[in-house]
């Protein structure tokens, strides 16, 4: 239909300078590119640094900053966090930025955010913490009184590698009115008021943040002002560039005129991203400032909400209304719009845009279907308006959506929305949608919409089989066998195109069954089965022995977590660039195994700004990198995997030479490829033995034996996953050529000698002219040992004789540095028939990728590891490290071990099932006992004892054997919802002394006048706190308070030969040598201190030690303690247990970890605070490997995972209830008499599984199948489902009853 509207006055005057403020400064910018991204304005033209590139996606949220604006249409102040790096700088004209250095520094004072985030110890690498601190504060700014269900709906766009949230939730609870810290430790769900600490008498703040800074946001007083200013309307915007142009019109008429001048215009919301090439000039309309699409407006019958209407301001709208009626079309969008994308997204996806794309995968349109909402479009002439019921749109070339209309539901109508995706927050649908039923009088049913998204490649979907079905009948379950046949009917050829074909197809019925049930509850007053999941806020404690020390043993905040809370701390990436630096980027293999035909680089050397190109046949010598040296850093005559460099690119900007880089066209002849471990072992294509000397057959005791005298033998087999390591700081390297043809290297390395080795060797240089330095990392895991980069940055700089800085973003990162590599096991394990194992036989196999690199190495700590805490009395092994043609597999965090850790695991529930023996009970009759010998011969030491003591303690603790049966009386009474709860210890066994030859360290202290110390070491800093420990055990070792030591960066110069940190070795390797060169300064001072009066301070003593000619500095050294006659005996072993409980959706796989008990053996803690960080975040990303994360590469091997869709735990991922507990009176052999903490966690990840595993088989024992059954890992929702078998199978009479047709 059409309407006319009003004239529009036309724009007379454009404005082409971005006027904005910066942290309360403002600021110009002229001539600005219209492709020009905030973070890149942010970081290069105001160095500002803490937005962090991590992504570059939307994903990650490391780049979070508040956007402040003035809505004339309600005359109030907004102030949304969003993500930089896809906010075109154009978009923030005339607003207000906020970043985290426009809250607090170290030198003026920490704003209270800030000043908590770091007391709470919510912050390791630090790398993500400026986003969180951001993201948080837009929160507090936009809603000062927030409840703690307030910041899990809401911080729900921020990942974090290292902490696993729960001090991030804890810091930011602290703020909430209702539910969180309450500042006198009366919190009803307080952790600290469950356990405390045993030496814990202190009151105050219940989170332990007692005395800290008040804020008070309903004052505003310390916050920064709004410029009065930008309350005036913006100026019209044009900005021309070479590829673009942008216009960010204020009127209809202005906007009609532009699109009548530019028919391939495109209008946009606020993310618009990407160079489009120098062919396919875009123009881009912000139709943001135009008033006429920026209304809301709500009525009885209907809500009208503006084009340019942000998602993120239409939620804020719907919750400011208290008249929503509950299940209401209104209702229902409310609580769905948290479920779409994040917070940062939602506040720049605009309607209009979603309306206009329609996506397959899109959350939001199939509730605008559902609801039948109506579009209004303005024509050509910008004077008439026709509309159209969504998703009928007929737009012609020039027509502009206006509005979106949705209808108000009526009384009779029950509508809800439906989700179901990997991660809980900034993940896509794998199946959602609308569902929405009207009945009328007579109880039939009188209108029906079922719109799913997700099930084609298309668009969202209706049911319309089903919908003529249901319509005109009885809203009874009589109909559901019907609509279950014609569902199948709408949608099975539809999902058989996609991945995940058959899931989806079952959460189409399942989907249909619950809200059936949910509508039915609510049209006859019954109680819902099925309500709208909520987030609970995770709650928990941590436990832990004190000491008297004043330094060590106690739970000193992370020194540098003022710093990452503040955004002051800097990382290679934030490195202030000196003059005439260029920037590089690498050109990339697009095919997995092929023979280089040619290469033409011509277009990409005529491309504006390039300066070179540089190949691998430019390298002086062609020696590969990696421990074994067979890694190429670039493909030359051979591309042997998807991903692999083939070149460098180097111009003035990284954009242009990404855009240079991807020119490059390369002619291949494709070969045969090796992808998987089955093709491997069918080609016999292995590695050789790498850094460890270790047979492919390695047997101990008689096997043969063993299964004569075994009752009972159980044969299995299982695979296990890669996994990518996600650290959130990617890739960096920045080369600076220096005189005398030395060079300065800033890199992001574990390894600073690995890098100044390699680089010096490749280029012919002493390793003297190689500098290497490295401030801290924003995480590891054992991922930052990849040397290419380095080399490719290096490559460039010695050719043009300029720095250069190589910036790997994400998506590069993914495909060119290795994961955890895949396993596969087979086992045969005889017993008694009481469970007591005789003897083991296993067969392994790693895939380790085109080099072998750690990865032999990585596969022996498997063999040793993997009878984990139990006696194998006869135990054999055959294992082979397989090369295929994939990226090179990279030690992962617990290297060979987690992978050890499950396959005994799965195997001991094998066992179980087969033995009809409880699972708890098997693996307690087999814990190791002090004497036992391992595997490798050695006998455990009496301390092993550690391992029952906390198999004891964890299940006194977590009340273990009442909540079991409390699990069992809850599977009783659900029928869709089971309950899992499993204990399992783990063993990790503690630097091999093959590995302890290699473990040395040297280090340096310096004192100075004023009594404070430098402290000078080998070890990287990458959020496992080792500066902290380190320096207190050097300020406890000297006597002086913690704040007069310091460290700075390492520093191939000033500290050589360092070996590189990893494997939870940097505090046991360094930490002796400090006390060993702080001893030798108290020992020279030992005189002098004779002959000064005895309460002389230590500046003093200093003072006259400098007098009378004392050298007040001193180098340490040591070597850890190995044996050559049994390089396979461990220095110690950590000893751990989980106790977690599941429950299971059976409908759709969906699962949540309802608690989680977690105790660590970490000896004397040198840092309890720290400590507990590690186990949180180590046991997350355990998590995250067992049942989330998915490497997936097609049958070529091309990756398929990149960047947006590799999914990692976020904060609404977390157990509901999470206990950790050090064990107390526990003493190591590591320095200080404590353990190695940054590994041995994650493999407790493992529990969950098995937790999964019993509600599985409840799930099943309720349908009568009682078979043993694998479930594949990761333990996605799909694969769960798939093992629970058909629940609903009843309801179609042509299926079976179980799970055949899913298995």
């Amino acid at each position: 239909t059409g309407a006319s509207l009003p004239p529009s006055v036309m724009t007379t005057t454009w404005n082409n300078e971005i006027t904005l403020y910066l942290n309360g400064k403002k600021v110009t910018a002229q001539n600005v590119d219209p492709e020009t991204k905030l973070v890149q304005f942010l970081r290069d033209s105001q160095y500002v640094t803490s937005p962090k590139q991590g992504c570059n996606q939307g994903v990650c949220g490391a780049c979070t900053v508040m956007v402040s604006a003035y809505e004339p249409s309600t005359q109030k102040i907004t102030h949304r966090a969003v993500n930089s790096c896809l906010t075109p700088l154009a978009s923030v004209n005339h607003t207000a930025i906020t970043t985290v250095e426009g809250l607090g520094n170290t030198r003026t004072g920490l704003h209270p955010i800030q000043e908590r985030f770091a007391k709470a110890h919510a912050s390791q690498c630090g790398f993500c913490t400026p986003g969180i601190v951001m993201a948080f504060y837009a929160l507090l700014r936009s809603n000062p009184k927030l409840t703690t269900q307030n910041i899990i709906d809401t911080i729900d766009g921020n990942l974090c590698r290292c902490t696993g949230y729960r001090p991030i939730v804890d810091a930011m609870k602290s703020f909430a009115t209702q539910g969180g810290c309450c500042g006198a430790g009366s919190c009803a769900d307080c952790p600290a008021n469950k356990t405390k600490s045993e030496a814990d008498s202190q009151s105050g703040c219940c989170l332990g943040l007692s005395g800290l800074k008040a804020l008070d946001l309903t004052t505003l007083d310390s916050e920064l002002i709004f410029p009065p200013n930008l309350k005036n309307p913006a100026p019209a915007l044009h900005l021309k560039g070479p590829y673009s142009e942008w216009y960010s019109p204020t009127t209809l008429a202005s906007l009609f005129e532009i699109k009548k001048n530019n028919p391939q215009s495109v209008i946009v919301g606020g993310t618009t991203t990407g160079f489009h090439g120098k062919n396919n000039s875009h123009v881009y309309i912000y139709p943001a400032g135009i008033p006429e699409f920026n209304q809301i407006s709500f009525t009885s019958s209907s809500l009208k909400i503006g084009a340019a209407v942000t998602l993120g301001a239409l939620y804020d709208f719907l919750l400011a209304q208290s008249s929503l009626t509950p299940n209401s079309s209104f209702d229902a969008l409310r609580q769905h719009i948290p479920n779409i994308a994040n917070t940062q997204l939602r506040n720049q996806i605009a309607i209009g845009s979603l309306v206009a794309s329609n996506e397959w995968h899109s959350d939001f349109t199939p509730f605008i279907t559902a609801t039948k909402s109506i579009v209004t479009v303005l024509t050509q002439d910008g004077t008439t308006k026709k509309t159209f019921e969504f998703p009928s749109l007929a737009l012609n070339q020039g027509d502009v959506i206006l509005d979106l209309t949705i209808p108000a539901s009526s009384p009779k109508t029950f509508i809800r929305n439906y989700k179901q995706s990997k991660r809980n927050s900034t993940s896509r649908s794998v199946v959602g949608g609308t569902i929405s039923v009207t009945l009328g009088e007579d109880g039939k049913v009188q209108d029906i919409a079922i719109v799913y998204t997700s099930v084609n490649a298309i668009r969202a979907k209706s049911a319309t089989a089903a919908q003529d079905f249901i319509r005109g009948k009885p809203w009874t379950p009589e109909i559901l066998p019907g609509v279950v046949e014609k569902l199948t009917a709408d949608y099975s050829s539809d999902v058989g195109t996609l991945q995940e074909s058959s899931y989806k197809l079952v959460l189409v019925h399942s989907i249909f069954y619950m809200f059936f049930e949910s509508s039915f509850a609510f049209f006859t007053g019954k109680t819902d089965e099925f309500p709208i999941p909520k987030f609970p806020v995770s709650v928990g404690s941590q436990t832990y022995q004190t000491h008297e020390n004043p330094i060590v043993y106690q739970g000193v905040q992370h020194l540098s977590g003022d710093l990452h809370t503040t955004g002051e701390a800097e990382y290679t990436d934030d490195i202030e660039l000196p003059p005439h630096t260029l920037h590089a980027a690498l050109a990339l293999a697009t095919k997995t195994h092929a023979k280089i035909l040619s290469i033409d680089d011509t277009k990409a050397k005529a491309a504006p700004g390039v300066r070179g190109i540089f190949y691998g046949k430019d390298l002086p010598n062609k020696t590969g990198t990696g421990m074994t040296f067979d890694d190429p850093v670039f493909a030359i005559d051979e591309i042997i995997f998807w991903g692999q460099p083939i070149a460098i690119v180097v111009a003035d900007t990284y954009q242009q030479a990404k855009n240079a880089a991807n020119l490059i066209e390369v002619k291949v002849e494709e070969l045969p490829a090796i992808v998987t471990i089955q093709e491997a072992i069918k080609a016999e294509s292995y590695h050789k033995t790498g850094l460890i000397p270790f047979p492919d057959l390695y047997e101990r005791g008689d096997v043969a034996k063993g299964f004569q005298e075994s009752e009972v033998i159980v044969e299995g087999s299982y695979s296990l996953p890669a996994l990518e390591h996600y650290y959130m700081e990617p890739h960096c390297t920045l080369v600076i050529p220096q005189e005398r043809d030395e060079l300065l290297i800033y890199s992001t390395a574990q390894s600073t000698t690995s890098v100044q080795t390699t680089v010096a060797s490749i280029f012919g240089l002493t390793h003297s002219k190689v500098l290497v330095k490295v401030k801290r990392l924003g995480g590891g895991f054992g991922g930052k040992g990849v040397l290419r980069f380095p080399v490719a940055a290096t490559l460039a700089s010695k050719n043009l004789g300029r720095p250069v800085k190589l910036q790997v973003e994400r998506s590069v990162d993914l495909v060119t540095t290795g994961k955890r590599a895949e396993y596969e096991a087979k086992y045969k394990i005889g017993l008694k028939k009481d469970g007591k194992i005789v003897a083991a036989d296993w067969q392994i196999f790693s895939n380790g990728g085109v080099a072998n690199d750690l990865s032999t190495f990585i596969l022996v700590e498997t063999v040793e590891g993997i009878d984990n805490c139990y006696h194998f009395p006869h135990f054999r092994t055959y294992a082979k490290c397989c090369k295929t043609n994939t990226v090179s597999a990279q030690a992962f965090r617990g290297a060979g071990t987690p992978q050890a850790v499950a396959f005994c695991e799965f195997a001991l529930d094998h066992i179980a099932h087969v033995l009809k023996i409880d699972s708890t009970k098997l693996r307690e009759i087999n814990l190791y006992k002090p004497g036992d010998e391992i595997p490798m011969h050695q006998k455990l030491p009496e301390s092993s004892t550690a391992l029952k003591t906390l198999w004891d303690s964890i299940s006194r603790s977590s009340n273990f054997q009442e909540r079991r049966k409390e699990v069992e009386k809850f599977n009783l009474e659900n029928k869709y919802k089971k309950r899992g709860i499993s204990l399992v210890p783990t063993k990790y066994p503690l630097f091999a002394g093959i590995f302890r030859s290699m473990l040395k360290s040297n280090c340096t202290v310096h004192l100075y006048p004023d009594g404070s110390a430098l402290l000078v070491h080998g070890g990287i800093e990458m959020g496992q706190g080792l500066h902290t420990k380190l320096q207190q055990i050097c300020a406890e070792t000297l006597g002086i308070p913690l704040n007069k030591v310091n460290t700075q960066a390492n520093d191939t110069f000033v500290n050589a030969n360092a070996f590189g940190t990893g494997g939870s070795t940097g505090t046991d390797v360094h930490g002796p040598a400090i006390i060993s060169a702080c001893k030798t300064l108290l020992e020279r001072l030992e005189p002098i201190k004779q002959k000064l009066p005895p309460d002389t301070p230590f500046d003093k003593l200093i003072l006259h030690a400098g007098i009378y000619g004392v050298c007040l500095s001193a180098s340490g050294f040591h070597q850890m303690p190995f044996d050559p006659a049994h390089l396979h005996d461990f220095f110690d072993f950590s000893w751990n247990a989980i106790v977690c409980e599941v429950e299971l959706d059976t409908l759709t796989g969906k699962y949540k970890i309802v608690r989680c008990d977690l105790n660590q053996d970490v000896g004397k803690s040198l840092n309890p605070a720290v400590d507990i960080g590690q186990v949180e975040g180590a046991f997350l990303q355990g998590v995250g490997w067992m049942t989330l994360e998915e490497c997936f590469w097609d049958s070529t091997g091309k990756p398929l995972f990149t960047g947006d869709n590799y999914e990692i735990p976020g904060i609404r991922d977390i157990p509901n209830e999470l206990n950790v507990t050090l064990l107390p009176n526990s003493k190591g052999t590591g320095v200080l008499s404590s353990k190695a903490i940054g590994e041995p966690p994650q493999q407790l990840g493992v529990g969950v599984i098995c937790a999964l595993r019993q509600a599985v088989a409840a799930a099943r024992k309720d349908l009568g199948i009682e078979d043993y059954f694998t479930i594949d890992i990761p333990a996605t929702s799909e694969k769960l489902k798939k093992v629970c078998g058909n629940a609903l199978a009843y309801l179609n009479s042509k299926s079976e009853k179980g799970p055949k047709q899913e298995e």
